[in-house]
């Protein structure tokens, strides 16, 4: 179609809105159990957002370029003057929350009238060209690139150009739920769950929240190849860190990190070093804090403190450090409020094991 031709134009008003909904699902029984315990449940939130908008370099000018508002909505507004003429944009959706999500529906309005189909085309679609669908999973973590299109048809015939200016509102929204087994990748095949995953943070910052399977770990620090986490709980409790005095004769000076094969505690942490490792995933080495970990994160010598940001992850649980104070005393971190202290090797009143592992940085 030649541009000389009859000219007519359409304005179109197109607001994108990404719905966020979370289903939880429960039955309705009822019953009485007590169980005494303690239970740490890790937070996790529900973000998903638009970010990150590109313009199509071809596009004509809009009259009001997309923005995001409240981050899960786009409203623009553009003028398509001649066949062929059309807008495209790029937009990142992005899962930063702690939960998986899968798209539950995807709605398109209104459609276009019979007469209307046949000047306008208007599309959503992966920017990679896949179709957008149901069940399709959006990982925790994880962005995925939509592309969105409007254009005047540049096959329609003469007499199927509208007869005046038209004026139409368009819409697409995308609803994402929690993913559940039907979760699908893009493919159409069933999608597992990542076994290493970010949560919360970032992968510099102490504290943050990485899950490997089921468990949940502290970032203690990052090399720049591998990070290594502390796990958020004790694997056992009441454990003597060693019958014998075996490193009195191997330390040159103290403090020295004497935790080794030797340890009463070593089983412990190669159990579950093996554990991690059956979940596919390399750990680069397995083993208890250190002194200089610990003070690394804020906690300080001799007075058995720690900053009140480290208490809300690092003092959860009373456990072993692998460093000795000296001959006799090694120190242990405490849930009691002290965080830091030093006990006999001998101790097996509350101090657990809490196994510190490093994995590469390739896995998540």
């Amino acid at each position: 179609m030649r541009r000389s031709r009859k000219k007519q134009f359409i304005i179109l008003i197109v607001i994108i809105t990404l719905v966020m909904s979370l289903s939880v699902a429960y039955a309705v029984v009822s019953t009485t159990l007590t169980i005494t315990g303690t239970t740490e449940i890790i937070a996790s939130n529900w973000d998903i957002h638009f970010d990150n908008i590109v313009i199509d370099a071809n596009s004509v000018t809009a009259t009001s370029s997309p923005t995001i508002t409240d981050t899960n909505k786009i409203n623009f507004s553009v003028r398509l003057e001649n066949p062929g003429d059309y807008y495209k944009f790029s937009v990142d959706v992005v899962n930063a929350g702690g939960i998986d999500a899968m798209i539950d529906s995807v709605i398109k309005s209104p459609d276009l009238t019979e007469e209307e189909a046949k000047y306008l085309n208007y599309e959503i679609e992966y920017s990679d060209g896949t179709a957008i669908s149901t069940k399709q999973l959006l990982n925790s973590g994880a962005t995925k690139t939509i592309s969105i299109k409007i254009a005047y048809r540049d096959d329609v015939s003469e007499e199927d150009l509208p007869s005046t200016s038209t004026s139409l509102s368009l819409a697409f929204t995308l609803i994402y739920v929690q993913a559940d087994d039907t979760a699908e990748d893009s493919s159409g095949t069933t999608a597992p769950t990542a076994t290493v995953r970010l949560i919360s943070g970032d992968l510099t910052t102490p504290g943050s929240i990485v899950m490997i399977g089921d468990d949940s770990f502290n970032i203690l620090s990052n090399d720049g190849t591998g990070v290594t986490l502390l796990l958020s709980y004790n694997i056992t409790e009441n454990i003597v860190f060693s019958t014998t005095n075996y490193w009195t004769d191997s330390a040159a000076s103290y403090p020295a990190y004497v935790y080794n094969e030797n340890s009463n505690l070593y089983s412990y942490v190669e159990s579950y070093k093996s554990t991690i490792q059956s979940l596919g995933v390399t750990v680069e080495e397995a083993r208890l804090i250190t002194a200089e970990e610990i003070e690394s994160l804020g906690c300080t010598i001799p007075s058995y403190t720690c900053p009140s940001d480290v208490g809300t992850w690092f003092n959860t649980t009373y456990f072993w450090a692998g460093t000795a104070l000296d001959s006799i005393f090694l120190w242990s971190v405490e849930n009691d409020g002290s965080h830091f202290s030093d006990s006999t090797q001998y101790n097996y009143h509350y101090a657990g094991v809490r196994p510190v592992i490093k994995i590469s940085l390739s896995e998540f």
